[in-house]
C-alpha cells in the first residue's frame, strides 16, 4: 500500500463515521490511562471525559484505558489477604 494514496485503502476498511481516511491518517493516536485518584468522584470522571472529548473533537483518535476506581485496588489487595497470607502479585 502507497502511504501517500489515501484511495489504496479499501472502502471496507473500519473507521469511526464521518472521520475520513485522509484525517485518520494524519492525526495521531493518543493512549491515555486512567484509574485510582482520577475516578474517585463523578465530577473527576467528567473532567477526564471531557478531555477525552476535547482531544476527539480536534482531530485525534483517542483510546482511553480505564483501572480501578478510587480506592477498588486497595479494597482487592486487603481481599486477596483475606483469602491467603501471601496472595501472589502479577
Amino acid at each position: 500500500m502507497n502511504d501517500d494514496n489515501i484511495s489504496d485503502i479499501p472502502e471496507t476498511t473500519p473507521r469511526p463515521e464521518g472521520i475520513s481516511v485522509g484525517r485518520m491518517r494524519n492525526n495521531p493516536i493518543i493512549v491515555q490511562k486512567y484509574g485510582g485518584a482520577c475516578l474517585e468522584t463523578p465530577a473527576k470522571i467528567r473532567a477526564v471525559a471531557r478531555s477525552l472529548a476535547d482531544l476527539h473533537s480536534r482531530g485525534h483518535r483517542v483510546v482511553a484505558i480505564v483501572s480501578a476506581m478510587g480506592k477498588t485496588t486497595d479494597e482487592l489487595v486487603k481481599m486477596a489477604y483475606q483469602v491467603s497470607p501471601h496472595p501472589k502479585s502479577p
